[in-house]
């Protein structure tokens, strides 16, 4: 019998990146994980780097342009390297042809030059491609995720990965269609809900009458106009993809303008939504970690992105960390002593910003502060109801949080992002009273001879101005919240959780965006450490 134990490669994923994992792994499970390639994918499969295909169609003899290789300024684009090349084409051409008619003859140009870049894109492409496909060192692995989302991004020109999907489609696939759709503009509508091929930068496929591109994006002027059009707009599908996604971006490079523009725009409009960057840490590369530390605090907070310093055999195991089934997921990370749950609660004096910040952040598994439509009565602040409004705004309340704690006990695996903390109620108890309420409370998490208990948790405690706090209750009708009350409430929940077990986050003089940002930096880079929030109960409870 073979055992599924766990890889050393994913033993080694699951210990430096198993926050990443299990993020990534509960937004494929929604269909919002989403990958994006660059040229990094097409190093194993025999196609050129971009350097390597503008030395070789200088090199061809219908071309024959070394000297303007070598003529070409020290540092310069390869894309303007590229435009000295067709300009070069061109101008060597247009005697030889007979048309007439100056349209005529620049479209015979560009046809003829399109053929030269698919002749030595491909030139040294392997022509079994389903060996290719077995020896890739991870395609085979993220297929499972291409094939699911709703759409994947390649600033490539090739068409590997359309190919890869067409090569393992199942007998059923292989009667219905192709298994993929090809688009170059991310604003029509498609034919597809999943597979989607998205090309940028346009397409030029191995077959020549196999859907041509409506453009490439090689040269400087058509660099240029793509320029132009991030800036008049048209990098909108992109960003709205970004919005909607969690995406992992791998064999790309940021230094790339068009892409760090892009990045550092979706940051600003969607700054909770935060992404992955694979940067290539295999082939003799060798960062200290204090290079590393310092890339991975740029990229977070410039670009929104999560680096992970991976190689070949790493990117395999991610994708497979992934996409594996859940109960084995689940094994894995015990035989690795890894726990993949991660829970953070938000708590602090209303008006704060907790639910406007949790809002931010929903590509994380979000459970907001209510469950239910509250009742009228909590728009009074607690010390001013009767016993018998007490009573049914308590049992309400611990109602909420019971339901809350189930769902959240329930689930295998997750980073939980969870709107008010497990104890919270007590804050709004007269001191005498807490311990009475703490056993209540106890007894609506875990009733009758229920041994569960309430989820661990690390809590985030958000503070605030409480004149600003005040004027905020002032908008939703609680004019009773005043800024000394919400100062007490304050107090009262630090007391009630104790200084040393919760992050602090002052929000004071900072925009929403900020906030947002230091709450993101400390769900994905601090240490977790939850905190035993069941005992904490028990202790309140014993309290005389």
């Amino acid at each position: 019998m073979i055992m599924d134990n766990v890889s050393s490669h994913q033993r080694t994923i699951l210990r430096d990146y198993s926050r990443a994992v299990v993020h990534a792994r509960n937004q494929h499970d929604i269909n919002r994980f989403a990958l994006i390639f660059g040229a990094g994918l097409n190093k194993s499969v025999g196609l050129p780097s971009w350097e390597e295909l503008v030395n070789s169609i200088a090199n061809d003899p219908d071309v024959s342009a070394k000297e303007i290789i070598k003529d070409s300024p020290p540092r310069a684009a390869l894309s303007y390297t590229t435009e000295m090349l067709f300009q070069h084409y061109r101008k060597k051409t247009l005697p030889m042809l007979l048309f007439t008619d100056e349209r005529e003859r620049e479209f015979e140009i560009a046809g003829k030059w399109m053929e030269l870049v698919r002749k030595h894109l491909y030139r040294t492409a392997p022509s079994n491609f389903k060996e290719v496909l077995e020896k890739h060192p991870y395609l085979k692995q993220l297929l499972p995720i291409i094939k699911s989302s709703h759409m994947t991004v390649t600033y490539n020109f090739d068409d590997y990965i359309e190919r890869a999907i067409y090569e393992t489609r199942t007998a059923a696939e292989k009667k219905v269609s192709r298994g993929y759709e090809i688009v170059t503009n991310p604003w029509t509508q498609f034919k597809r809900k999943d597979s989607i091929i998205y090309h940028p930068n346009g397409i030029v496929t191995l077959g020549p009458m196999e859907s041509p591109s409506d453009r490439v994006i090689l040269s400087e002027s058509s660099f240029a106009e793509q320029l132009i059009g991030h800036a008049n707009g048209d990098s909108a599908g992109l960003l709205n993809h970004l919005s909607k996604n969690t995406c992992l971006f791998i064999g790309l490079s940021l230094e790339d303008e068009t892409l760090r523009a892009v990045l550092i725009k979706s940051a600003r409009q969607n700054p909770g939504n935060y992404h992955y960057y694979v940067m290539f840490a295999g082939g003799g590369i060798a960062l200290t970690e204090d290079t590393k530390e310092a890339i991975r605090r740029t990229n977070f907070r410039v670009y929104n992105l999560i680096t992970l310093f991976l190689d070949d055999s790493g990117i395999a195991a991610l994708a497979e960390l992934i996409t594996t089934d859940e109960d084995k997921f689940c094994d894995w990370c015990q035989e690795c002593g890894v726990d993949p749950n991660y829970r953070y609660y938000v708590t602090g004096p209303l008006g704060v910003g907790k639910s406007t910040t949790i809002n931010n952040m929903r590509n994380l598994v979000v459970y907001d502060e209510w469950l239910e439509k509250r009742p009228e009565i909590l728009a009074k602040p607690w010390d001013e109801l009767t016993s018998k409004e007490k009573d049914e705004a308590d049992n309400w309340i611990m109602q909420q949080f019971k339901l809350k704690n189930d769902t959240i006990r329930h689930k295998k695996c997750g980073i939980f992002l969870i709107d008010r903390a497990p104890m919270d109620p007590l804050a709004f108890t007269k001191k005498a009273e807490r311990p009475a309420k703490a056993k209540k409370l106890l007894s609506a998490y875990s009733p009758g001879k229920a041994t569960y208990t309430v989820m661990p948790g690390k809590v985030i405690f958000m503070t605030g101005p409480h004149k600003e706090l005040a004027l905020r209750m002032k908008i939703t009708n609680r004019v009773g919240y005043t800024d000394i009350k919400l100062m007490e409430m304050e107090q009262d929940l630090l007391e009630v959780y104790g200084k040393d077990n919760v992050i602090l986050v002052d929000t004071y003089g900072l925009t929403v965006e900020e906030v947002v940002k230091r709450i993101a930096e400390i769900i994905h880079f601090d240490t977790y450490e939850s905190v035993d929030i069941h005992n904490l109960l028990e202790v309140h409870g014993a309290t005389v």
